[in-house]
């Protein structure tokens, strides 16, 4: 799906958020660079610090203004790096374990109409995520 959606295998969606930006989140990225630019830079290039290294091949990509692409990576640099590190999920973060995961000891498991809401969303692993923990939760 996101390869359908991004143009960019699952691998390199924070490259590309890091280029267009996600408004979402508040992430600006670099200034003139879209979507399909961003997508192919990606596809052509690789990672971001990759495609900042390889900035002399930019100019010579079969994308509509490829020459003035260049010029805006290089002019918006720190502000590509900077959406790279707000778009990338963080993995190193110590979980607390404390009273607060009794929580899940009351939780009566997922709503029947869970189904609907995330259907509409196009996406159903949080779902099935959710029926795992709580399957494995009522088996033991």
């Amino acid at each position: 799906a996101v390869l359908a959606r991004l143009g960019v295998r699952p691998s390199h969606a924070v490259d590309y958020f890091a280029l267009v930006g996600d408004s979402s989140d508040n992430v600006r990225g670099v200034r003139g660079v879209g979507p399909k630019a961003a997508s192919a830079l990606v596809a052509n290039l690789g990672h971001l610090p990759e495609i900042y290294e390889s900035l002399d091949a930019v100019a010579s990509l079969k994308i509509r203004g490829a020459k003035s692409l260049k010029a805006k990576l290089e002019e918006n640099r720190e502000d590509a790096e900077l959406a790279l590190e707000l778009v990338t999920l963080r993995r190193d973060v110590a979980l607390e374990l404390g009273p607060s995961l009794g929580a899940w000891a009351l939780w009566p498991g997922p709503r029947d109409d869970a189904s609907h809401f995330f259907a509409r969303l196009g996406v159903d692993a949080p779902l099935n995520a959710m029926r795992t923990i709580y399957a494995q939760r009522n088996t033991r």
